[in-house]
């Protein structure tokens, strides 16, 4: 089976929102030469994929992964034109922060070893 890589993935969705280059680029905040190198095939990913999502209509992860379906079931309650939300988070929610304590190991001739300090 032939997958539809990125690029091709936000054409479509470009095409079909109406979006130019330009016109995403200034929507989402980015340079449009950033919008230009994801179009192209230069970029397989950006940190804007839930804004540009968003703005597009279509399902994040299809976006970014070509997971599930790019808009939802029309039978469905939730619509992306109105979409503001992934996996319960939504993208102006305060996300409460918690801390865990890791160590940080040092690669020293294959051998890891705890940092000092």
């Amino acid at each position: 089976m032939n997958r539809v890589n990125f690029s091709e993935r936000l054409k479509l969705a470009m095409k079909e929102a109406g979006y130019t280059q330009g016109s995403l680029a200034k929507k989402v905040n980015m340079a449009q030469s950033s919008v230009w190198r994801l179009v192209s095939g230069g970029g397989e990913s950006s940190k804007k994929i839930f804004p540009i999502a968003q703005i597009l209509g279509v399902n994040p992860a299809w976006l970014a992964e070509g997971v599930g379906e790019m808009r939802p079931h029309s039978n469905t309650s939730q619509s992306f034109s109105s979409f503001d939300t992934v996996a319960g988070y939504s993208l102006n929610q305060e996300v409460q922060k918690e801390v865990y304590p890791l160590k940080i190991y040092h690669r020293i001739d294959g051998v890891l070893s705890p940092a000092s300090g």
